[in-house]
């Protein structure tokens, strides 16, 4: 095999049992050594151009022009780039002028690094995000039905929006952040703030467990991820932050069946399945002065977010929908936000979507975007259009727009006693 080239059969996926042996100290280093070499992610956004290094759904002419047009000069981030995003194999002899022998000893016993004959593979990606690093499953084993989800635009995009209007509060108070469908972690551990715990729920174990390693991965010692379904089960505490990233994409059950559905990418024939119990527990979970942001498709009635809780919401506190274009329901775009994965959509009689839009007396709008919930801020519900694109997540205009319309959304009061 030649250096540069995917294997031929992939390894893995992972046994996520093999991640609980971590050792800190080892992924301290390799975390330091990664800096090092210009991995993180302010270098690659610089070098990139972009918000966000989208290293997934990219052309053989993209990935090329990445490899030998922007990285030429600097081998030692285009292996790393190779190895660690793009599935590429390493020499062996390369992977080790990169990475100190105990810590590639190390990998391959969790069964990160796969050896064969003279060349390794890394069995995951590890990206870069924010000021951490994040094992997740790339583009690879997609079909898994616990697959854990690659970092792309909405993660970053729902990062930085986040950073931008939750102020941390000053001084020596600490918070508290909820990552509810946390998948890898990568939300609720690219926000934190310092000294700030993070409890992070998901229904995927395979999930938990890459949040659990990434937490080590990042020199977290408050972050806690439990295997919990949110439509069933919620916390009994308080969180000055809230963040969530549903599945959203729907289906139509033909077989009247979930059977063989990826957990990571269905929500219910209307795609709001998890989204819904997220917004009835909203309130009770935030203490006052708290925010909440979640990105996914939404669902609209006339321009309002079509949810009980939302009329609820905007009388409590400041309701914002951060959207891209607001499109009919029974519109192309909005077929397509609704359903764009859905199994077996030949199958689909003529006309079917639209009778079950019809028959719901529902909705009759969809958009994608990010919908935030400031508590105790100036009542009432704000859209705001922003086109994020992997470039350009939010420009300053929108962020101060959006400062203006919350008011003093961003700057929580103390925890109420009974928090």
């Amino acid at each position: 095999m030649r250096e540069g080239e995917a294997m031929s059969s992939p390894v893995g996926p992972l046994d996520i049992s093999r991640l609980s042996g971590s050792r800190p100290a080892l992924l301290k280093e390799f975390r330091n050594r990664l800096d090092a070499l210009g991995m993180h992610s302010q270098n690659l956004n610089r070098l990139t151009g972009k918000d966000v290094t989208r290293y997934v759904n990219i052309s053989d002419r993209e990935e090329e022009f990445l490899r030998n047009q922007v990285l030429y000069n600097d081998p030692p981030l285009r292996s790393l780039v190779d190895f660690l995003l793009l599935g590429r194999a390493l020499a062996t002899k390369e992977l080790e002028a990169l990475l100190p022998a105990a810590v590639i000893d190390h990998l391959i016993s969790m069964g990160l690094i796969v050896v064969q004959d003279d060349s390794a593979c890394c069995a995951a990606c590890i990206a870069p995000m924010g000021d951490g690093y994040f094992l997740n499953d790339g583009d690879r084993f997609d079909d898994h039905p616990e697959h854990v989800l690659t970092l792309v635009l909405e993660q970053a995009y729902i990062v930085k929006v986040a950073r931008e209007l939750f102020a941390r509060p000053e001084g020596s108070r600490t918070g508290r952040i909820l990552d509810i469908c946390a998948g890898s972690g990568v939300i609720g551990q690219a926000v934190r703030p310092d000294d700030w715990s993070v409890l992070g729920l998901d229904i995927n174990p395979r999930a938990v467990a890459y949040a659990r390693f990434n937490a080590q991965l990042n020199g977290l010692t408050d972050a806690e991820y439990r295997l919990c379904d949110i439509r069933h089960n919620a916390p009994d505490e308080r969180f000055d932050l809230i963040l969530a990233n549903p599945p959203y994409s729907s289906f139509l059950p033909a077989a009247d069946t979930r059977e063989g559905l990826n957990i990571t990418l269905h929500a219910g024939v209307f795609g709001n399945s998890v989204s819904a119990p997220i917004l009835d527990r909203v309130d009770e979970l935030l203490v006052d002065g708290g925010a909440f942001f979640m990105i996914g498709t939404h669902l609209l009635k006339d321009g309002e977010i079509w949810h009980p809780a939302a009329e609820r919401l905007k009388q409590t506190g400041s309701l914002l929908f951060l959207h891209q274009p607001i499109s009919s329901a029974l519109s192309w775009e909005g077929i397509r936000l609704l359903w764009a994965v859905t199994p077996d959509y030949d199958k689909i009689e003529q006309g079917g979507i639209a009778r079950m839009i019809h028959e719901n007396n529902g909705f009759n709008q969809v958009a994608w975007g990010i919908l935030a919930y400031f508590k105790g801020a100036a009542a009432g519900y704000h859209r705001v259009y922003n086109l994020a694109t992997d470039a350009v997540l939010v420009d300053r205009p929108r962020i101060d727009e959006i400062r203006r319309l919350i008011g003093d959304a961003g700057n929580p009061r103390p925890r109420s006693s009974g928090a």
